[in-house]
């Protein structure tokens, strides 16, 4: 457009000349690449149907050329990825955990302990929690409902303390553990009190019985929890 504009302003026929071969140049240099170096525009007048489909299928190659170096370039970083990963978590298990690790894990430590120790408060309160009279009146058994379901309460709202704890994620499985001790109470804590107001004599021993089963369930899923933890200390680098 531009050599256009300057041949109708210049009044030199040399001078138009120029721009009229330059413009030519630029023509014939733009229909050139569109039409041999990225076949994107095809003059229909000069080609048949099956010229046609022949640049079609060459602009479709020359788009899919790119796609596939793109394809083949993310796939090449997952790969390395993938190998930077598995060496991460070869070298995992060879390598103390670091000191910020500890620190994180003895503040999770800390809390768990306190937490434990409210368990057994549990634990202590349900042993001591003997089988009522099978001929017990409406006034003893009311009190004694009253004495588990105080006992529930307290293991319910340890269950969501324990479960809302933050823990770091090498002691997710110790947690897990705590978790586990922790619902095991409730659900023992919940049968005794259903113990207390099943009036079936052969079905209430039998809540009864079950309550003091979880018990030691529980305890065994503290001992896991304290074991896993100590392992994880025993991990903690030499000062």
């Amino acid at each position: 457009m531009f050599s256009i504009f300057c041949i109708i302003q210049s009044e030199e026929w040399s001078t138009r000349a120029s721009f009229l071969f330059f413009s030519l140049c630029m023509l014939t240099g733009c229909i050139g690449t569109a039409c041999f170096e990225r076949p994107t525009l095809v003059l229909t007048s000069a080609y048949s149907p099956t010229d046609l489909v022949t640049h079609n299928k060459k602009y479709e190659d020359y788009i899919s050329s790119f796609d596939n170096a793109n394809n083949e370039k993310k796939e090449q970083g997952f790969a390395t990825a993938s190998n930077s990963n598995s060496d991460s978590a070869i070298d995992d298990d060879d390598v103390e955990l670091a000191p910020e690790v500890m620190d994180r894990l003895d503040t999770y430590a800390d809390k768990a302990e306190t937490v434990i120790e409210k368990m057994f408060d549990i634990m202590n309160a349900l042993n001591s929690f003997e089988p009522m009279e099978a001929n017990a009146g409406e006034m003893e058994r009311e009190k004694r409902s009253q004495q588990a379901l105080a006992i529930n309460n307290k293991a319910t709202s340890l269950n969501r303390k324990t479960i809302g704890i933050f823990h770091p994620l090498e002691a997710r499985e110790a947690h897990s553990e705590l978790v586990q001790a922790s619902e095991t109470l409730r659900t023992a804590s919940h049968e005794l009190y259903s113990y207390c107001l099943v009036e079936d004599t052969q079905e209430a021993m039998k809540k009864y019985s079950q309550a003091r089963d979880l018990i030691v369930i529980a305890k065994r899923h503290i001992d896991k929890f304290n074991k896993i933890i100590q392992n994880l200390t025993n991990n903690q680098p030499q000062q």
